[in-house]
Formats: C-alpha cells, structure tokens, sequence
C-alpha cells in the first residue's frame, strides 16, 4: 500500500488534536504499520508527547525539512514507542526563524502569543522568497516527488516518504500557510471536534479550506472524518450535543467515526510525561478507543492491521 499523509485540523484549540494525532499514530504502530509523526505545530505538543523535550533540544525541524535545509532522513527521529518516528519540532529551531526567547514567570504564555502574532508570517515570507511559485505546493513537491505536486491527483511518493505507511500530521489551530500546504500534500483530513455546545461553529469554514484546497492543489484530498472528543459519556448534555454533530455532518454529507473519545483526566497527565496513551498504565482504555479509531482510518483507505497489539 503507498503511503497515506493523514493531516488532523481543526479551526480552534483546546480539541484535543494533538492527542488525537499522537495516539492515532500510536494505534497505527501498534497495529503493525511503519508510522510517522509530524509535528506542525510551532507549540511543539506532539514533539514532547513522544518523550522529546523540544525546550532542551536541537536540530533539524519539519520546518526546516519543508524550507529545503535538510533531508527527511536528518530531521525524523526515532521514539521509544515501537517503531513510532517523529519530526519535530524544538523551540530553538523556532528561535531561529524569528520568535525571541523570553524570561519569566509568565514566558510560556508570552513565547504562545509570539508564535500566533509572529512565527506563521515570518515562515510565509521565508516561504514565498525560497519559492516563489506557489510556496503552498512546497510540500506536495517533497511528498509526490513531482514538480506539479498533487495538482492532478497524483498520489505517487517519493523515495524518502515510501518507507511509510501512514504520515499523521499535527497542525496549529489556526489557518495560515502550513495548513494549506500540508492539506496540499495530504491524502486525508480527520476533524477532531469537541462535544459541546459550539462543536460545530467554524466547521463549514474548514470544509470550506478543504474544498479550496481540493479546487486550487489537490483534487485528491478527502475528509475522512470528524472525531468526536472530550465527550462526557452517559450524561444527557453529551447526547444531545452528538446527535446535533450527527445531524450536522450527516447533512453536509461528512462521515462521523463511530469511535468517540471520552474526556480523561489521565490523558493529560499522560501527555505531560511525555507518553502516548497505550504506554501509560492508567490510559489503556483510551488507547483501546485509539485502536479502534485506527481500524476505522484503515478500513477507509481499504487496509489492515498486520500484527498484533506489542504495547509494552
């Protein structure tokens, strides 16, 4: 089977994409399949959910793969989780493309404001002077190994790409250049989306982005589906709210998963240890959930798992 690029969007934070992203690759390593992480987020979450602290360490990030200073092969790295591989992302690489580093009590939050006010435009412009011609495709180039990209419904791969089965792209929340290159290069978007009262506002505007995309780069690229998450299981409010996502995704014609993530409080702490559910002892449920949702993302591309469960 080529390789599927696999890019989890949503257009608002606090989802849970980046523990979907993670643990959805988790769930695919564990089914058998070559994985790679990509984290494109500047924040770095999905880079420190695989054990790599991106505050301490350096080197080659996604974002200077796509600005054509490294190969794949310098940038990806490998992660105590099976046979799981990340490219990351590290503050200071982030550094170096313009945000400054800052001090403080309050730094972590000044550091997330500088990334959102500042980090997306200055890497457009380093973008758009390395290529000029339609920067959107810089990605798709990488990925097909061809000139035109995905433009015409290619879904050729190239060499450095082809060792994988599935990509699983973390991207930021908001819809600047990486979500529009990324999306150019992708076989597939899953929507994460919370389970509340206001789940489904901006969602028409993502498909909206997904149908551009599809027009403008990459007539090839369909939306798998919308995740449920943080639902609160056997509550009223969470069914009311599921069968509005239901209506709504059934009109607009988008498939819903049938697997629905719950809100755990141990999914955060998992995270902040720096582990993908299925590798924290008080998480297994979940990640049963994750595994799951991985038969659901095979299922679509007509695949498999090939081996059996190997979480340690």
């Amino acid at each position: 089977m080529a390789t599927r690029i696999l890019a989890l969007n949503a257009q608002k934070g606090g989802v849970g994409k980046t523990t979907a992203a993670v643990n959805l690759a988790s769930a695919l390593d564990q089914a058998g399949k070559r994985v790679l992480l990509v984290d494109f987020d500047p924040q770095a979450d999905a880079t420190m959910t695989v054990g790599i602290k991106p505050h301490e360490e350096d080197g080659p990030t996604s974002f200077d793969y796509v600005l054509g200073q490294c190969r794949l092969s310098d940038a990806v790295r490998s992660t105590d989780f099976g046979r799981l591989e990340v490219l990351p992302v590290y503050d200071a690489a982030i550094d170096r493309l313009g945000v400054p580093k800052l001090a403080g009590p309050d730094s972590r939050r000044a550091r997330a404001r500088a990334l959102a006010d500042g980090f997306h435009s200055r890497f457009a412009a380093e973008l758009a002077r390395k290529y000029p011609d339609e920067p959107e495709l810089t990605l798709a180039r990488l990925v097909s190994g061809l000139g035109e990209g995905r433009k015409r419904g290619a879904v050729a791969v190239s060499d450095e790409w082809s060792q994988y089965d599935y990509a699983v792209v973390d991207l930021p929340p908001q819809q600047v250049l990486p979500v529009a290159m990324v999306l150019a290069s992708a076989d597939a978007v899953i929507i994460p989306t919370k389970v509340e009262a206001y789940a489904m506002r901006g969602f028409a505007r993502m498909l909206d982005t997904i149908s551009d995309v599809r027009e403008v780069f990459n007539p090839s690229l369909r939306l798998v589906g919308v995740l449920a998450t943080f639902a609160q299981m056997r509550t009223q409010t969470t069914t009311i709210y599921l069968e509005a996502m239901r209506d709504v995704t059934e009109r607009l014609g988008t498939p819903l998963f049938e697997t629905i993530i719950p809100y755990r409080v141990q999914a955060i702490a998992a995270s902040g240890l720096g582990l993908p559910l299925h590798y924290y002892s008080e998480t297994k449920t979940l990640a049963a959930m994750y595994d799951k949702l991985a038969v659901e993302v095979m299922r679509a591309f007509g695949d498999k798992p090939t081996s059996r469960p190997t979480t340690r």
